[in-house]
């Protein structure tokens, strides 16, 4: 008898990767799509690669990325590396202005400009860099 846990047993600590396959029947303007699953694997301590979980339905699948503490901090770990990087930071505050100038939020897009470098700033107001 062994103190090791099988692989299969081992908790997944992190998420690694999400896969959508989509199926369906014919070509063209005919096509219908009558199949959809997500897949999310993970990996354990050990750096094993898995399946973490498989949604059949999207309502299934935003459920669980409402309430699912791994997916919220792959969230939270791709957000920060984005907005760490200036260029990486400006590109995902001006998609978020855009969206919310889109909804007719221009309280929530003046916000976020006010987050943008003075470069991009100056940039989208139209004024040259000083």
């Amino acid at each position: 008898m062994t103190d090791e846990t099988p692989a299969e047993d081992q908790p997944i600590v992190a998420i690694s990767q999400l896969c959508w396959q989509h199926g369906g029947s014919g070509r063209g303007k005919r096509a219908t799509s009558s199949t959809s699953r997500c897949t999310v694997y993970g990996v354990d301590a050990n750096s094993v690669e898995r399946v973490y979980v498989e949604h059949e339905t999207d309502e299934e699948h935003q459920a669980w990325m409402a309430s699912d503490p791994l997916w919220r901090e792959a969230q939270r770990a791709l957000f920060d590396r984005l907005l760490s990087n200036p260029a990486t930071r400006d590109m995902v505050l001006l998609i978020n202005i855009q969206g919310a100038l889109e909804k007719g939020d221009d309280q929530t897009a003046i916000d976020l400009a006010k987050h943008l470098s003075p470069e991009r700033l100056s940039k989208l107001l139209g004024r040259d860099a000083e």
